[in-house]
């Protein structure tokens, strides 16, 4: 078609006409292409050829070779409305699509703004993709969205509903080295299956310097929709969550293994033991002083939890808060 400067583009099936393009019926400048959102309304078919032809004369044309047209679309399932995402940890987006879909892109955007590509290819196929680690730079926000595009052309793309982000507070991780201690009860006060004393060998391990905290535990059930305790009406945040099951307190240890690598669980009786009275058989994590206002929250002194560390005084030879009063705490064992 040289020579030609306006040319009129008409789409055939199965040697039929079927409309102009662009639908108006007008002719477009032959500068070598032409960009064209394909009618919806079209049917699903193999035979379909785009002709070319003069303005001037209709006879002096050029056809296509046959080509496709099929429905192409993707719906992004997740995340949605009520996901929160955890920033470092493992998060997923998963799809589903009509049409021939190879390969998907993967991009989170904040405000309606791009933020990066998650993911430049992955197979359409999958339906699922899973980041390794949320950004840790990523701003706390409520208007993330992530978008699924077509790779070939960015024009096939959906949006997700708009989610949140959000830190997880930090856990501090104290070390208590390997090797043995008298475990049971040496002053012979306890109950008795806290005898005999016997010598346990543990190899070194982590405790969580701290209690875990409602502020923590709160981060666990927004991103896995599980339901939030109730605090008794007596604080949130720094305190130590309460009124977990045992059920409950494994499915975190668990969920935070399972993001980060790590194997997080209840101590054993034997750990937290160690842990709490470290190898000279003291009677309190602190020493064989008895107890005061300074040292740990029991009885009556506050009548209710207090924020962990509130007793720096009454730390456990490793440096561990709460050992000892502000709430009972569970063993694996």
């Amino acid at each position: 078609m040289l020579g030609l400067s306006n040319v009129k583009i008409d789409l055939y099936k199965g040697g039929t006409f079927i409309l102009h393009i662009p639908e108006t019926g007008e002719s477009i400048e032959n500068d070598g292409s032409y960009k064209w959102i394909v009618n919806p309304s079209l049917e699903d078919g193999t035979d379909y050829k785009v002709r070319f032809s003069s303005t001037d004369d209709s006879t002096v044309y050029g056809e296509s070779d046959a080509f496709s047209i099929e429905e192409k679309s993707i719906t992004v399932t997740e995340p949605t409305s009520s996901t929160t995402w955890a920033k470092g940890f493992s998060a997923t987006v998963e799809w589903d699509y009509m049409g021939t879909i190879d390969n998907v892109k993967i991009d989170l955007y904040k405000g309606g703004t791009f933020n990066q590509t998650i993911k430049d290819s992955t197979p359409a196929a999958d339906k699922s993709y899973t980041w390794d680690s949320v950004d840790p730079n990523l701003e706390d926000g409520t208007d993330y969205t992530v978008r699924v595009s077509l790779v070939d052309t960015l024009d096939v793309y959906d949006d997700s509903e708009q989610f949140k982000i959000i830190s997880f507070p930090e856990i501090e991780w104290v070390q208590v080295p390997a090797g043995y201690f008298e475990m049971g009860d040496n002053f012979n006060e306890g109950a008795g299956h806290e005898l005999p004393v016997h010598t346990v060998y543990l190899d070194t391990y982590y405790m969580s310097k701290y209690e875990v905290t409602f502020e923590q535990y709160d981060a666990f059930c927004d991103v896995t929709g599980r339901s939030k305790p109730s605090d008794y009406d007596w604080g949130r945040g720094d305190r130590p969550v309460i009124w977990v099951s045992w059920n409950d307190t494994k499915a975190f240890c668990d969920w935070l293994s399972a993001r980060t690598g790590e194997n997080i669980h209840l101590p054993t009786e034997a750990q937290w033991e160690k842990a709490a009275r470290g190898t000279d058989q003291r009677r309190f994590p602190w020493g064989d002083r008895s107890p005061d206002s300074s040292l740990a929250n029991y009885g009556e002194n506050n009548m209710k939890t207090m924020p962990v560390g509130s007793y720096p005084l009454g730390v456990s030879p490793y440096g561990i808060h709460d050992m000892a009063g502000n709430v009972h705490e569970w063993c694996s064992d």
